[in-house]
C-alpha cells in the first residue's frame, strides 16, 4: 500500500496532504509528521528572527518601551503560526511583554476566556487606566505595537523583513 505525502508551504505556514487506503497507518503516520514539521516551522522561525533587525533605543527610550510594555501581556501556542509571527515582531520591535503559553499553564486559558471571551490565539491584553481591551487579530496586534512601539523613520524596514 503506498502512502502518498504531499506539504505545501506558504511563508512557513505548512499544509499536509495525506493519502492512503490503510486507515490503521494514516494516524500514527500523521502523528509523526506533524511533530516533524512542527520543528521544521520553529527552525524557520528561529532563523527569520536572526535575518531580521532589531530596533535600537537610547536606553533612556529602551526604559520608556519597558515601561509600557508592563500593561501588555501576550497569549500564545508554540504551535501557532500567527502567534509565532507576533512573537518575531516582539522581537524586531525590541519589546518585551509577558507571554503566557497555554500549553504550559491551563490558568491562562481560563484567563484568555474569561477576559476576552475566546480562547483564541495571539491574544494582545492591553491594561491601561479605562479598563482592560483583548486584542485577537495577528495583523491587529502588530499594527497597535508598530503604532506604539516603532520609531519614526524604521517602519520601511520593519516591514521587509516579514
Amino acid at each position: 500500500m503506498a502512502a502518498h505525502l504531499k506539504i505545501i508551504s506558504n511563508n512557513a505556514n505548512f499544509q499536509l496532504v495525506f493519502c492512503n487506503s490503510d486507515a490503521r497507518i494514516a494516524p500514527k503516520f500523521i502523528t509523526v509528521i506533524a511533530v516533524i514539521m512542527s520543528w521544521f516551522q520553529n527552525i524557520l522561525a528561529s532563523c527569520t528572527a536572526f535575518l531580521a533587525p532589531k530596533v535600537e533605543r537610547t536606553a533612556a527610550q529602551q526604559q520608556k518601551v519597558d515601561r509600557l510594555a508592563n500593561s501588555l501581556t501576550l497569549y500564545t501556542l508554540n504551535s501557532c503560526p500567527y502567534s509565532a509571527k507576533v512573537t518575531r515582531h516582539l522581537n524586531q520591535l525590541n519589546v518585551n511583554v509577558t507571554v503566557k503559553n497555554l500549553k504550559r499553564c491551563h490558568i491562562y486559558q481560563k484567563e484568555l476566556l474569561a477576559g476576552g471571551g475566546r480562547a483564541q490565539v495571539p491574544c494582545l491584553r492591553i491594561e491601561s487606566s479605562q479598563g482592560c481591551k483583548w486584542m485577537y487579530e495577528s495583523d491587529d496586534i502588530l499594527q497597535y505595537l508598530d503604532k506604539k512601539f516603532l520609531p519614526k523613520g524604521q517602519h520601511a524596514s520593519l516591514e521587509q523583513a516579514h
